[in-house]
């Protein structure tokens, strides 16, 4: 199993969990007189709020993390940081006492504002529950007619307020505020994270941001849009990436997207092309996007391409699941004349297999296959189109709808492929 992820993503968990947090702990246990029992609680509110801080930096969503761990795994510890805070946060509750009001009153209403967060964000902004119960999917679309991605977007901003609190609540106890290199440690700390924060977001010119055009709009099918957009010279970006999309056009909202390229760089290194299913909320308004329209590119980010170079001689079996086809299409064009790719892609109709000729197309050359039909495959149907090389060493990445892409995952598994030569894309917001 740990053979599936980079060792990256387990060094990133040793510094997040363990190695940031070190020294502001070592440094209080130095200057606080206090029993070992004290301490271990006061530790334990100090590891949460370091974790609430980097919970903060890898909001920035930072290019280099993503290219050695991926966003969605950047994700997943973004998440878990925060579970785990949370959990901290309740040990210095439940097992500290103050008879200050001041004190009591701003780690009460910290933990309170967290734990919402937490039950908020895991709902409306991760897939943990809604990817795998129907019960939690459900209550999630009925509730987001009134909490719309742009409104939970601000909710997750209350995070900041609930770091002032804890900022406010360790100033506020007497015997530690004396404790002079400890708080100044402390303050650095919070001065780093959040300037980091600031920096990228609101003064530096990101490396990862560029301004660019659309140069066409055009119709798939019915809920089906294609985007392209001219890149600047020097921008590149590799098969099988994505973005965070910012428009700047009055028919749609300026918070960015995520969408993932169509386009093989190798194929036109001065244009991206995005296949969207314009369905959603958002989404829904891209048909109305004018040409010439300025767009953020905020990006990319991806890791498909890499994994496949680590394996340069395991066949690719790429799975897209309606518009998660996109990127996958990306990667067939990109690796077409370089390895074996089959390519399966399963449409909610026939009206919706709008790429369907161009693989066809493809698989004219002999190092790729294709299979595609409206509605989904059935594990005794993959078991039938895959070969016994591509299941037992074939590099999997399925691209589609969370609930989907588990189901198919599941499938696999049963027809002998292992978890490890499985990579996939949930397509969740």
């Amino acid at each position: 199993m740990l053979k599936k992820y980079p060792k990256a993503l387990y060094l990133t968990w040793v510094a997040i969990l363990g190695l940031l947090p070190a020294p502001l702990a070592l440094m209080l246990n130095m200057s606080l007189l206090e029993s070992s029992n004290n301490l271990f609680i006061y530790d334990a509110g100090i590891y949460a709020y370091v974790w609430w801080l980097v919970i903060v930096y890898l909001s920035t969503r930072p290019s280099w993390l993503d290219r050695l761990i991926g966003l969605p795994a950047m994700y997943f510890v973004h998440g878990m940081v925060g579970v785990f805070a949370l959990f901290a946060a309740f040990i210095h509750w439940y097992f500290s006492f103050s008879m200050h009001e001041e004190i009591k009153v701003t780690g009460n209403w910290a933990l309170y504002l967290a734990a919402f967060l937490i039950v908020y964000s895991s709902l409306f902004m991760s897939g943990w529950f809604v990817d795998r119960f129907v019960p939690f999917a459900k209550i999630k679309n009925r509730l987001n007619k009134f909490l719309k991605h742009e409104l939970s977007v601000w909710v997750h901003r209350l995070h900041f307020v609930a770091i002032f609190l804890i900022w406010l609540h360790v100033h506020v106890i007497p015997r530690i505020a004396i404790l002079t290199p400890f708080m100044i440690l402390f303050d650095l700390y919070t001065v780093y994270f959040l300037a980091t924060y600031i920096w990228y977001k609101y003064i530096a010119s990101h490396e990862d941001t560029t301004f660019t055009t659309i140069v066409a709009n055009e119709k798939l099918s019915k809920t089906v849009q294609q985007l392209t957009l001219r890149l600047p010279k020097g921008h590149s970006y590799k098969a099988g990436d994505f973005y965070f999309l910012s428009f700047r056009d009055k028919n749609i909202s300026k918070e960015k997207h995520p969408f993932s390229v169509a386009s093989a760089p190798s194929k036109n290194p001065n244009e991206v092309v995005f296949t969207i299913q314009a369905v959603g909320d958002f989404t829904k308004n891209i048909p109305k996007v004018k040409v010439g329209s300025k767009v953020i590119l905020e990006g990319p980010f991806g890791r498909f391409d890499a994994i496949a170079k680590e394996n340069p001689k395991l066949p690719l079996i790429l799975y897209g699941t309606g518009s998660g086809i996109a990127p996958l299409m990306s990667m067939a064009q990109e690796y077409k004349s370089e390895r074996e790719v089959h390519i399966i892609w399963s449409a909610k109709n026939e009206d919706e297999m709008y790429f369907d000729d161009e693989f066809r197309e493809l698989a004219v050359n002999e190092n790729i296959t294709y299979h595609g039909q409206a509605h989904r495959f059935t594990s005794d149907a993959l078991k039938n189109i895959l070969d016994k090389k591509e299941i037992i060493t074939g590099l999997f990445f399925i691209v589609g709808a969370a609930t989907t892409v588990l189901k198919v995952e599941k499938n696999l598994r049963k027809i002998g492929v292992k978890n490890t030569r499985i990579h996939d894309e949930r397509l969740t917001m």
